[in-house]
Order: structure tokens, then sequence, then C-alpha cells
């Protein structure tokens, strides 16, 4: 019966998690001199690895929903445009996954931006991101706080730099080929071109970035 088979399952279970602490305890000088030395061994333990990781987003999820979202710049305001003048039109690319080390401006063996190279840019060679990782570093290069103030639950739960354009009148327009604007343009204009689409700079995996200068 399903209720036997449950029973067994949950008795097997049970004997193999003695065994692994019984192992874990007899070689514990050893175990514990491991995951001092080398931390990033606890992240590679199945399913223990993925049952800590799921409990964590949980909380800090739910922490950073908490209270309301800190306005901005509330008296942002932007001079009027003089009587028939052209609008200012203002293109910002995040590349937040590139590293300054292989960045070719920078003085990398292999010249990866040839393209940049030849353009008149200002290149900044000592700049450091919030984190290794999009969820981090995007949230917290458009928000008041910083690296150097880094908080987490403050930048969640306050209005990043596009907030404060929007207030003042500059509309503003996320167009993304990732997983997202991470709470940047939240209730903001966003082009998602993450499914490929009928166009010659997509395939049936996915879209290359200049599709987002279409337009």
């Amino acid at each position: 019966t399903m209720a036997r088979g449950l029973l067994s399952r949950a008795l097997l279970l049970g004997m193999a998690i003695v065994v692994v602490v019984g192992a874990a305890l007899a070689s514990f000088d050893n175990l514990s001199s491991l995951m001092r030395n080398h931390k990033s061994v606890r992240y590679l333990a199945t399913p223990g690895n993925y049952l800590a990781s799921i409990g964590k987003v949980i909380k800090e999820e739910t922490r950073a929903e908490r209270g309301p979202i800190k306005v901005v710049g509330p008296d942002a305001t932007m001079d009027p445009h003089p009587p028939g003048a052209k609008p200012h039109f203002l293109v910002i690319v995040v590349g937040e996954t590139v590293r300054a080390q292989n960045w070719g401006l920078n003085g990398y063996a292999r010249n990866t931006t040839p393209q940049l190279e030849a353009l008149d840019v200002v290149n900044f060679t000592d700049v450091t991101a919030c984190g290794s990782n999009t969820e981090v570093s995007v949230p917290c290069m458009f928000s008041m706080y910083g690296r150097r103030d880094y908080d987490r639950d403050k930048i969640k739960r306050s209005e990043s730099l596009l907030h404060v354009l929007e207030r003042a009148g500059i509309k503003t327009l996320w167009r993304d080929n990732q997983t997202g604007c991470k709470g940047v343009c939240s209730d903001l204009a966003f082009e998602s071109y993450r499914v490929p689409a009928k166009d010659s700079l997509c395939d049936d995996q996915a879209c290359r970035d200049e599709i987002m200068l279409q337009g």
C-alpha cells in the first residue's frame, strides 16, 4: 500500500541520515578542518546546499518586502527646454558582468574593446561593483547608497535613479535581454527581449543585444 511504501522510504531515509551523521562524527577533525579552510565545499554538498539556499532566499526576500518604499529626491525637477529645442536622448548600456581584468581599455593582453578604443571615450580603471551577481550589482549601481554604504534591504526598499528621473519629467525605458532589472525599473516602462523574436538578430535560443537598439 501507499502508507507502507511511504513508511519504508522514511525508514530508509532515516537510516541514511544516521549513517551520514555517524561517518561525519567519526572523521570530525578532518571534516571540520576541510570546511574551515575550504568554505566553497559546503556549497557543493547536495541536497543540503539547495535546501539551505532556498531557506536563505525566502528569508531575505520576505525581509526586503517589509515596509513602504522610500521616496528618493521628492523635489526633483528638470529645467524646461527652450521653445523649439531638440530634446536630449541618453542611452545607458549596463554590462555589469564584465571583469575589469579582462577589459581591453584597461591594458588586457587581448584587445576585447577594439570599437570602444576607436572612439573618444573616458575609461574609469578603478571601479568595483557591490557584488559578483546581477541581483546585487544592478540595484546597487542605480541606488543612492552605493558600494561603500551597501545595505541590501535599504536598496530594495528605496526608489532607484530611474524613479527620480521619471519624477523630474524625464521619460525612462528599460530594455532587457537578460533576467530583468531587479527592481530598478519597478512600475516603470520595461521591454524584454528574453523570448526570441522573429528577427534576423535572433535564433531559436536567444537574441543578440543589438536588437535593443531597434526603434
